[in-house]
């Protein structure tokens, strides 16, 4: 009997995060194992330049194996991704399975960034927030229209972009200490975008919002990892009650259901409207570029 089928995608894939932590902790990708079986395989039959070039060939073949490089680093990296939550800070990576919100940064990268934010509680019930700054370039499955500019945006992104840049270990910034700055992180993951109308809880009620997905399995590296002191803070709406804030960069998300995305540009404005301003916008982008061509720029 054949294995199970598994449900699910990747949301996000960071090939770059993914090779810097198994470099570093020498795990196993199994990428290189399987070009070698397909060179192995074509030895004893061949001329020596069919033999490379067979391998070659079947190794182009393979299908990428996301999911297995995804088990691998999960099993090597053992407690101390898994259990991270449910140690006192500061956590090296987190693995953790929960509600994702992704939002579209105009700040924090040199194309275009993305927020992933998931809530959670650990073992002995205290609430964690994971603040995660990638690439758009990383995300599958939606678009730049998948969002839209406008609303609040925090004027602590220079803080933000120095945390980012420098893991953690620099803040030169009006929020000079880690509590404080990890608050800004928190409210432009909640806040960011926000509009007159904009209601707490909705996220796609704010600008730049893209999407949230249940049931997400998530890998992160962890920049700074802070408990609040309770007596200091009196955060409201959908601020109110966090405790302990955590920055990083995601290395993947991936839904464990084939129905868990929930795309807010279809909350907004329904699906058939969604497709139609796709292919408007995709069409005045070819107009754009066809003009620009013609002007020889």
């Amino acid at each position: 009997m054949g294995k199970a089928r598994i449900s699910g995608r990747f949301l996000y894939w960071s090939d770059r995060a993914v090779q810097s932590l198994a470099e570093d902790n020498g795990v196993d990708l199994g990428r290189n194992s399987r070009f070698q079986a397909n060179v192995s395989a074509t030895v004893s039959h061949l001329p020596v330049s069919a033999q490379v070039q067979g391998a070659f060939s079947s190794s182009e073949r393979k299908t990428r194996n996301r999911l297995e490089e995804a088990e691998r680093i999960k099993e090597a990296m053992g407690s101390k991704a898994t259990e991270a939550l449910d140690q006192p800070p500061k956590a090296p990576w987190v693995w953790t399975v929960g509600r994702v919100n992704l939002s579209k940064m105009i700040h924090y990268a040199k194309n275009d960034g993305l927020l992933v934010h998931l809530q959670t509680t650990n073992r002995a019930g205290h609430r964690i927030d994971l603040c995660l700054f990638g690439s758009m370039d990383n995300l599958y499955g939606s678009g730049p229209l998948d969002s839209f500019t406008g609303g609040w945006y925090s004027s602590a992104y220079y803080a933000v972009q120095e945390l980012l840049e420098t893991r953690g270990q620099v803040n030169t910034s009006q929020w000079d200490d880690p509590e404080a700055l990890s608050v800004e992180v928190l409210r432009i993951a909640l806040e960011e975008g926000r509009l007159p109308d904009s209601e707490p809880g909705r996220p796609e009620t704010r600008g730049r919002t893209i999407l949230h997905a249940e049931a997400c399995e998530l890998m992160a590296e962890v920049y700074t990892d802070v408990v609040l002191t309770e007596s200091r803070w009196n955060l409201t709406d959908d601020l109110q009650g966090a405790q302990r804030i955590i920055v990083g960069r995601p290395l993947w998300v991936r839904t464990t259901s084939e129905d868990a995305v929930v795309r807010y540009t279809e909350l907004r404005n329904g699906p058939r409207w969604a497709r139609w301003w796709w292919l408007f916008q995709a069409q005045q982008f070819v107009r754009r570029q066809l003009r620009r061509l013609s002007q020889g720029r």
